[in-house]
């Protein structure tokens, strides 16, 4: 049941809405204002779902009543009623934030409906769409950090024009403050070192003739005083939305590896970076990045609209750029780290398979090559590894074979457990694919920091086996199948430490879309007591109608469903029944966070669970409740 609010002076309009909203048949509570301020005073009092507005109230007048709403009640989406049939003033009260309009006297109740519906969940998918975009904007913020930190910046260019963009680290690398210029290819040739220029005019037009990926280095010369060393990469490129080919490329500022060749005579550089900075990079960057492209790719599909699933498109195909450079700087940073202490984390083992499987369905579908993941055994809940580690290796080592793959064809994975005891075990995978062996390529006698060869990634998996006390065997099965066995030991926890002494029999409603996280989030809570039972709703609509017919004693919400997000589940049964609700979140953020607070929401947890302070957090919600 949806809550509206009318705030209309005229009587006899709101007695029009009541009567079409009724003939129709939609399930609604109607309240009703004269005046904006009085409007804005039940938005505070009641959780109002839509406002249909009159521009033309006792305390406000004409196109400002819709200003003044949308500073006020942004959060709740607007309807504007109006007398005026004019198209014009319809259309700009969208662009100044109203979901939709309609003209006194030219609608009937389907319209009305209608409307209603259509404002409902183009206001959910545009803050849908606002929270990925500002998630994408903090993974930028990020990834122009580590940039910095690697001095490296990136550019493209038309091949036509020779126009440039250049990132913000390149402007800084090239001595320029940033975007001050529109650069073009000239502007980078007049920092180059004369004794370069001709090498460097040559290797881009090498680079434009052969298609190729290519790299020199070069010096360049600020305000002819300044020498930098740098690494130019280039690589043409089609583009498939502008319709243009690009030449792309980056740089790299290596001239304090240069500076510290000459004073060690030419000894191995190291960055002094330790394993707790790698994990950060790992957890911060990567894993959510792959997270926010499939939620876009999700969003792509289910777009109708041309132009909105060309920009999603686009922010995509930015997106899988963004991580493959990320991953490149992970495999640099692991390579050139000094030493690799090991850091072991309490994970659920189901949750870190299907995030490694996520992200090499990702990288298989980039490479045009099908996977097939499989799990041979049973598999333990909860296990102590490390992580960040565990999941560079196989990403690495995945890395690696993926150039050296045949096209169109199956790379079969198995997982499975062998147990060494009660407390330890191996964690198994299995890797055939058809193509080239891995070991064929001799190794490079000097290796480039961010050149695109599997020795490369080859070498930053190596130096993860000691940390890890892994293993692996490389096999050739026939003239063209190879298998590559990796061998990965962790600790099994034992999950008795995690009993929580409740004093009655509890009744728990999991609501989670998810069959895999149904399974485990299911087992984790029957693991917390004896006293425990767990019944599921794999739907917003279905957990509404369970708690309809049964009593529970506790929700676990799952914020993201794709049908009715949790949001809307929760506040649908709060109407129903004051049963405390704990909100669980694989993309958890302290707005999030807050909005579940501020609807009354009992607590809120990230994914993947912590078995610990899930029975901590129960446990506090249930003496809270009774």
């Amino acid at each position: 049941m949806h809550q509206l609010l009318v705030i209309e002076d005229n009587p006899a309009d709101i007695e029009i809405i009541r009567i079409l909203l009724e003939d129709f048949g939609f399930k609604h509570e109607l309240y009703s204002a004269e005046s904006l301020a009085d409007g804005f005073k039940i938005i505070q009092e009641k959780k109002i779902d839509i406002v249909l507005l009159d521009l033309t109230l006792q305390d406000s007048i004409g196109f400002s009543t819709l200003k003044s709403y949308v500073q006020e009640a942004s959060r709740t989406p607007v309807i504007v009623l109006t007398g005026n049939s004019n198209v014009a003033l319809g259309d700009q009260s969208v662009k100044a934030g109203a979901q939709d309009y309609l003209v006194k006297g030219e609608f009937d109740s389907k319209r009305l409906v209608d409307s209603i519906r259509y404002s409902l969940q183009r206001f959910r998918t545009q803050a849908a769409l606002q929270d990925k975009v500002s998630k994408l904007s903090s993974t930028e913020s990020r990834f122009r950090e580590v940039q910095q930190m690697a001095q490296m910046g990136d550019w493209d260019m038309d091949i036509v024009s020779n126009s440039m963009t250049w990132s913000e680290e390149m402007f800084r690398i090239l001595g320029i403050t940033p975007f001050t210029i529109q650069p073009v290819l000239s502007e980078y040739l007049e920092k180059i070192h004369p004794e370069d220029r001709t090498a460097v005019e040559d290797f881009f037009n090498e680079s434009i003739k052969t298609g190729e990926q290519g790299q020199m280095e070069h010096r360049l010369l600020i305000d002819s005083r300044i020498v930098k060393h740098i690494v130019l990469q280039a690589k043409l490129n089609f583009d498939d939305i502008a319709n243009k080919i690009l030449l792309i490329g980056n740089i790299q500022d290596i001239s304090q590896h240069k500076k510290q060749e000459e004073q060690q005579n030419i000894e191995p550089i190291s960055t002094n970076l330790d394993s707790d900075f790698l994990a950060d990079i790992g957890f911060n960057l990567r894993i959510p990045l792959h997270t926010i492209v499939q939620l876009v790719a999700n969003l792509e599909k289910n777009r109708s609209n041309p132009a909105q699933k060309e920009t999603i498109h686009g922010i995509r195909i930015g997106l899988e750029d963004l991580s493959l450079q990320i991953n490149d700087l992970l495999v640099f940073v692991y390579n050139q780290a000094e030493t690799l202490k090991s850091k072991e984390v309490e994970v659920l083992l189901a949750y870190f398979l299907q995030r490694v499987e996520d992200v090499l369905r990702f990288h298989t579908q980039t490479a045009g090559v099908k996977l097939k993941f499989k799990r041979t055994t049973e598999i333990p809940e909860l296990i102590r590894i490390d992580f960040p580690k565990a999941t560079q290796l196989i990403y690495n080592l995945m890395a690696s074979i993926l150039q050296f793959i045949a096209l169109n064809t199956e790379l079969l994975i198995q997982v499975g457990i062998k147990k060494m005891g009660e407390q330890k075990g191996i964690l198994h995978f299995s890797i055939e694919y058809d193509g080239r062996s891995i070991w064929e390529e001799k190794t490079p006698k000097t290796p480039l920091p961010f050149e695109r060869n599997h020795k490369y990634f080859l070498e930053a998996a190596e130096r993860l086996i000691a940390p890890l006390n892994a293993q692996w065997n490389f096999l050739v099965k026939g003239p063209d199948t190879h298998f590559v066995e990796l061998n990965i030991p962790f600790s099994i926890i034992n999950q008795e430490k995690n009993k929580v002494n409740f004093d009655r029999p509890i009744r728990i409603l999991l609501i989670e879309d998810h069959a895999l996280y149904q399974m485990v989030i299911k087992n984790m809570l029957l693991g917390l007591s004896d006293l425990v039972t767990v019944i599921i709703a794999a739907s917003g609509a279905e957990a509404i109608s369970t708690i309809g017919h049964r009593s529970f004693d506790l929700v676990v919400l799952d914020l993201h469903m794709p049908d009715m997000d949790g949001i809307e589940t929760g506040l649908a049964i709060k109407k129903i029944s004051p049963i405390p609700i704990v909100a669980i979140s694989a993309h958890p953020s302290r707005q999030e966070e807050l909005s579940c607070r501020e609807l009354g929401f009992s607590a809120y947890l990230p994914k993947p669970l912590n078995p610990e302070l899930l029975g901590q957090t129960l446990m506090e919600v249930m003496q809270k409740a009774f």
